[in-house]
């Protein structure tokens, strides 16, 4: 059941533009971490340092810029 509640809450990150710039990139690393779709704690800490190494420069110039 949760899985599919989840679902309907996995937005695109260019679509939320009512959050502050630190929503935006937690958002972005969630959808990541969602869609690594782990089972493991080992895996967990693996998916976690990938997606925040997904986090860019450009990400943050882009949420900084749409948040007025």
């Amino acid at each position: 059941m949760l899985g599919e509640i989840s679902n309907h809450f996995d937005w695109d990150f260019e679509l939320i533009i009512h959050l502050n710039p630190i929503e935006r990139m937690w958002s972005k690393v969630k959808a990541l971490l969602r869609k690594a779709e782990v089972r493991t704690d080992e895996a967990l800490l693996l998916a976690i340092g990938g997606a925040l190494s997904q986090a860019t420069q450009k990400d943050a110039a882009h949420g900084f810029a749409h948040s007025g």
